[in-house]
Formats: structure tokens, C-alpha cells, sequence
């Protein structure tokens, strides 16, 4: 079982203790869903995204919607690499001191490829122009990229909410939140599957929980997706009450695991000790048995 203050490698740099992390995210609590070794991993600052493709436009079609963060298109170019006097033309492959540079110039900002960019775009103007999900996500009092500081079963939490509407007049219902998610599938009778897989429920759930502890009324709930294949297809889900709280289940599961971690300094891994392997399923067993 690994400890936080353990180096994995004796080469490698100390481990960041998550309990030395000042609040949770969401991004990294649900790595409990697998184990408190991957959330480990989660948390150091070394970790990054796998930068896959879909990835890439997600976070492209994010940024160009609502506007931040800064979008920055890496492709060829000139440049003129440190200790020499005369600028060199560059093809825009990520490697060298052409793409260290652009980097670090734009540090922060969402970085794409030219044929990423434009398709990223096609998807935030396919969702902008959508009859419903366009006025649902820009109506007039929407917060976009909002961040909310609160506390869950006693830790704290920051959580990031892609939009969020709520107007406290008296009579009035109950706010609105929205994330917008990109799918290779965007059919709503598949997307289940997805949402289940990727733990938007419990995402949607964690970011309820949030409103809620500021003293607002459980929001109703909303995916707006966008297919990150031509035609750039959008659909908008709502969210019903029964995937909610199975989110909120799976919320409290990793919390109260997180927590017993956190107070043992113990990350281990999917199990301590020897397991059975047998075939999966029953039905492969009755199999054999005939």
C-alpha cells in the first residue's frame, strides 16, 4: 500500500499528500471509483490530461463557447530558437524549442491544432444556433464558468459549473444548471451508457450538492451535447430525479472513502491481498457446464 510521503521511486521527487490539498474537485474525486491509488495519482502536480483527441475538442468547443479561457492555434510558423539571430521557418509539430516556446507563451490558454480549432468551433456554433440549447445556455442571468467554494461531508470542495441560473425572487422555481459534454454518440437513447461510464450523474450530483449548501433549492439539471463528428448533432437531456440520486450515492461512496484514506495516509490499490480469478459471468460458467 503506498503512503503519500513515500516516494514510488527512490529517483522521483516526494509525493503530494492529497490531505495537504486545500479542496477536492470533482475531476479527481471520482478517480475513487476506481481506487484511492489512481485518486493518488490524480493529485500530483505532474498529472495531466491524456490530451486525446476528444479531449482536445471538448475543451476547445468549452473555451470557444463561453469564452475563456484564451484559445491559441499552434501550426506553422516562424521562430527564432535562443542563442541564435536568424528566425526559422517551423512546420508546427508539438516537439522542439518552436513548440516550447508557444507553450509557455500560452500558458493557461486552451491550445489547438488549426484542424482542431475549426472543428471546435463548428461545434460551439452548431450549440450556440440550437433552438433550445442556445437560449437555455445564454438566457438573460446565466453564470457561465462558475466557480463554487463549498464543503461536503466536512472537506472542502471547489466545483466548476459549465452554467447556472437561479433567480431568488419569491414564486419562483427552481434554478438551472447545465453542462455541456461532447459524445462520439450523441443519441439519447445510447448516451445513458456514456453518462454511467464517464459518472456525469454523480458530476451532476456533486455540483447539486454545491448549490445546495449555499442555500439554494436542488436545481434542475440539464446535459447539452454536441457530437464531435460532422454534423456536429446537438441534443439537450434532462436529467431526471432517480440518475440524480444514484449520482449523489456514488458521491458519498468515494467522499467516505476519500476520507478514510485521508486519515490513514493510505492509498492503496483495487485490493491487499490475493483474489480468485474465475470467468466473468454466469452465463459463461453455464456454458461450460453443459
Amino acid at each position: 500500500m503506498t503512503r503519500a510521503d513515500e516516494p514510488i521511486d527512490p529517483n522521483e521527487r516526494r509525493l503530494v499528500n492529497p490531505r495537504d490539498i486545500e479542496r477536492v474537485r470533482f475531476s479527481t474525486l471520482r478517480e475513487m471509483s476506481k481506487s484511492a491509488a489512481h485518486y493518488l495519482h490524480a493529485c500530483q502536480r505532474r498529472y495531466e490530461p491524456t490530451g486525446e483527441a476528444s479531449q482536445k475538442l471538448g475543451s476547445g468547443t468549452h473555451a470557444l463557447l463561453f469564452g475563456t479561457p484564451a484559445v491559441a492555434v499552434f501550426g506553422p510558423g516562424t521562430f527564432t530558437p535562443p542563442g541564435e539571430k536568424k528566425a526559422k521557418e517551423y512546420k508546427g509539430v508539438k516537439s522542439g524549442a518552436y513548440w516550447d516556446a508557444f507553450q509557455l507563451e500560452h500558458e493557461g490558454e486552451v491550445i489547438l491544432s488549426p484542424a482542431e480549432y475549426e472543428e471546435s468551433k463548428a461545434m460551439a456554433d452548431a450549440i450556440r444556433s440550437h433552438p433550445i440549447a442556445g437560449p437555455l445556455l445564454f438566457k438573460r442571468g446565466t453564470l457561465h464558468e462558475y466557480e463554487v467554494l463549498w464543503s461536503y461531508c466536512g472537506r472542502k470542495m471547489a466545483s466548476h459549473l459549465d452554467a447556472y441560473r437561479y433567480v431568488m425572487t419569491e414564486g419562483r422555481g427552481p434554478g438551472t444548471l447545465i453542462d455541456v459534454k461532447t459524445s462520439r454518440d450523441g443519441n439519447p437513447a445510447r448516451f445513458g451508457w456514456s453518462a454511467l461510464r464517464y459518472h456525469y450523474y454523480a458530476q451532476l450530483a456533486c455540483y447539486s450538492e454545491a448549490m445546495e449548501s449555499l442555500g439554494h433549492p436542488t436545481p434542475d439539471p440539464y446535459i447539452v451535447l454536441v457530437e464531435n463528428e460532422r454534423p456536429y448533432v446537438v441534443s439537450v437531456l434532462r436529467v431526471v430525479p432517480r440518475a440524480i440520486e444514484f449520482g449523489r450515492r456514488q458521491l458519498r461512496g468515494w467522499m467516505e472513502q476519500l476520507l478514510r484514506c485521508e486519515a490513514a495516509n493510505a492509498w492503496g490499490g483495487y485490493s491487499e491481498c490475493i483474489e480468485e480469478l474465475d470467468l466473468p459471468g454466469d452465463r459463461l460458467t453455464e456454458d461450460l457446464e453443459d
